[in-house]
């Protein structure tokens, strides 16, 4: 039996498969005809897929074409093309200007009578001796009216000072340059001209509670062979822990609790639990908002659902609901309503 990150490749085969078609018979999908004959809990994944696909397929049939749609899609086409190169222009415009006021920077500052080499990088004696020499004098040329310790201390303070410059410069100093904050400016303007032309416009919509129900048969019915009841046992209460096991469900023998992650894009946990009658069904429970993870809509059910608004195919049924910030997920391992009452306290669903 493969692990779960290595179906990976035979989940996306399966999406690829059209509803109704021949595609297993393509030698390029052979290995995932094979693993459908061997693995049962790829065949449920198959035949969900292929179900979800038909009633997505025969819901669009059902509705009529708007007259005009696809002059009104095209022309929305074409604005937002437009809009794109219009921003893509304004960038490198912008891109432009800051460039040109890089080299007048520059410019200005040589004008300014800057030396190209003068950042007093040469810290070696001689450099020092150069920096401290006054302009129109050779060296060792005494200044009038100086004595010779006078001299001495002027010497001293000037090659302090020129230690203070050089020392400066080598370090950075605290003052950048102004051509070092204008290739700042050029390296800020093109990362927000990327923001503007690639950051995506809208958010994906938040899940509704059937997604959030067939996303929760998918997950249960893609996890490995073996893991249902492989968790520790339960002795906890209801409604108690911060994912608490819900109050709503009647349970009766050994419950096993085992962590679970990306459901959703979410962590929590899964309880294993049987009904009376020996069915099996896997209580998942997570944060009803948690970073990162998929959007939900406001207002879920604030209680199970009946059985006719549950999600059902491939032999499991699932029910959604939220209490207390937790987003319940129930998915029963056999597709009826009396398997699915089972699970429920009397008079929780009506």
């Amino acid at each position: 039996m493969a692990s779960v990150p290595d179906k990976q490749p035979f989940y996306e085969a399966i999406e690829a498969c059209r509803p109704g078609g021949r595609d297993l018979a393509d030698p390029g999908l052979a290995f995932l005809a094979d693993a459908l004959g061997e693995d049962t809990t790829l065949a449920f994944r198959y035949q969900w897929s292929q179900t979800v696909d038909r009633q997505i397929g025969a819901a669009f049939a059902d509705v009529a074409v708007p007259d005009g749609l696809g002059d009104r899609i095209l022309e929305t086409l074409r604005t937002a093309l437009s809009s794109q190169q219009q921003a893509e222009t304004a960038a490198i415009g912008s891109l432009e200007e800051i460039s040109l006021a890089v080299e007048n920077l520059a410019a200005e500052g040589l004008a300014g009578g800057v030396p190209a080499q003068a950042d007093f990088t040469d810290a070696s004696e001689e450099g020092v001796k150069e920096a401290i020499r006054s302009p129109g004098r050779e060296e060792g040329e005494p200044e009038a009216g100086q004595s010779g310790q006078e001299r001495e201390n002027k010497g001293y303070a000037a090659a302090e000072e020129v230690s203070v410059r050089t020392s400066g410069s080598i370090s950075g100093g605290k003052k950048p340059r102004r051509w070092v904050l204008a290739w700042g400016l050029v390296g800020a303007a093109a990362a927000a001209g990327l923001l503007v032309v690639f950051w995506p416009a809208d958010s994906p919509p938040p899940f509704s509670p059937a997604q959030i129900q067939a996303e929760a048969l998918q997950f249960a019915m893609g996890e490995a062979e073996g893991v249902f009841g492989s968790g520790q046992r339960w002795e906890g209460q209801p409604g108690v822990g911060p994912l608490a096991f819900s109050r709503a469900i009647w349970f009766q023998g050994e419950i096993r609790v085992r962590k679970v992650s990306g459901l959703l894009g979410r962590e929590g946990l899964a309880y294993d639990l049987h009904s009376s009658e020996g069915v099996r069904a896997t209580l998942y429970v997570v944060p009803l908002h948690q970073a990162g993870a998929v959007a939900v809509e406001e207002g879920l059910f604030t209680e199970p659902p009946r059985y006719d608004q549950t999600a059902r195919t491939g032999g499991y049924c699932a029910a959604a609901w939220q209490e207390n910030g937790l987003l319940y997920m129930l998915v029963v391992h056999r597709d009826s309503s009396r398997a699915y009452y089972q699970f429920f306290r009397p008079q929780v669903v009506t």
